[in-house]
C-alpha cells in the first residue's frame, strides 16, 4: 500500500500493496525575537504606570505558542508513468486513505472482497503512486520561526516533494515523520507531493541477490520479499484479507 495516515485509516481493503497517508498537518512555531533593550521612552517609569506607546504603531497579531494545520485542502491522486507514457489525469482521493480504495472510489477497479476479484488487481502494487495538494503559505503562516511538515504515517517507499524540491524520503511505515519546510514556503499556493514507490520493485533487486526464498506464510506471491520491507505483513495477504 502506499498512502497518508493520521488515525490508522487504511480503509476497507486492508491487505493492499499500493500506498497509504494517514494524516498530514503543518506545525508552525511562533517567531523568536532578537533581545534588544527598548529606548527609555518606551520603559514603564513604574510598575503602576503603562509603558509608553509608539503613536500609529499597530501591534502585532498575538500568535499562539504552537499551532497545528491540519491539510484538509483537497487532496488528488494519480498513477505515475515513465516518458513516453502519457501522463495520467489526476482523481480525487481521500486522506487519511489508500491506493485502493481511492481507485475504488473513482470506478477504477471492482470491489476486490467480491469472489476473486483481488487476482485481477495485483498490478496496483507494482506500480508508482502519488498525491498531491496545496499548502497556503499566508502571512501568519510565514513569518513563523519554524513550519513543520508532520505526517502521522506514510505507507512505505515515500519522497515528499514541496514546491518541486525534495525534503523528506520515507521507508517504514511502522513511525511518523516531520520534516522543518520554513525554507521551502512561498507566499500563496505551495504544492505538495507525496510519491509513493511499488513496495515490490523496491526490494526485487535485493530478493534476486539471495539466491533462496526466506519463508514468509502469508506471502501470496511468487517475489517473497515482505520481510524485506518495514511494512505490515498482513498487507502481502492472508487468510482473513485480499493482498
Amino acid at each position: 500500500m502506499g498512502g497518508t495516515r493520521g488515525s490508522r485509516v487504511f480503509g476497507p481493503v486492508g491487505a493492499a500493496l499500493a500506498g497509504v497517508i494517514q494524516t498530514a498537518a503543518v506545525m508552525a512555531a511562533p517567531p523568536v525575537v532578537p533581545f534588544a533593550s527598548p529606548p527609555p521612552s518606551l520603559l514603564p517609569s513604574s510598575p503602576s504606570q503603562p509603558p509608553a506607546t509608539v503613536a500609529g504603531a499597530v501591534p502585532p497579531p498575538a500568535l499562539k505558542a504552537r499551532t497545528r494545520i491540519a491539510l484538509t485542502a483537497p487532496w488528488t491522486f494519480r498513477r505515475v508513468v515513465t516518458p513516453p507514457a502519457v501522463t495520467e489525469p489526476w482523481l480525487p482521493a481521500s486522506v487519511p486513505g489508500c491506493v485502493h480504495t481511492d481507485l475504488l472510489a473513482n470506478k477504477k477497479i471492482a470491489d476486490p472482497f467480491y469472489r476473486l476479484n483481488e487476482k485481477d488487481q495485483q498490478w496496483i502494487e507494482r506500480e508508482s503512486w502519488e498525491y498531491r495538494t496545496v499548502v497556503k503559505g499566508d502571512a501568519v503562516l510565514l513569518q513563523r520561526d519554524r513550519v513543520e511538515l508532520a505526517f502521522d504515517g506514510l505507507d512505505t517507499y515515500a519522497e515528499v516533494f514541496l514546491n518541486d524540491r525534495s525534503i523528506l524520503s520515507t521507508a517504514n511505515m511502522f513511525r511518523t515523520w516531520r520534516v522543518d519546510v520554513k525554507a521551502h514556503l512561498k507566499p500563496g499556493d505551495n504544492v505538495l507531493v507525496v510519491r509513493f514507490a511499488s513496495p515490490i520493485l523496491h526490494v526485487k533487486a535485493t530478493y534476486d541477490h539471495l539466491g533462496y526464498t526466506l519463508p514468509a506464510a502469508n506471502d501470496q506471491a511468487k517475489e517473497m520479499v515482505s520481510m524485506l520491507t518495514r511494512k505490515a505483513p498482513y498487507h502481502y495477504g492472508w487468510d482473513w484479507g485480499p493482498r
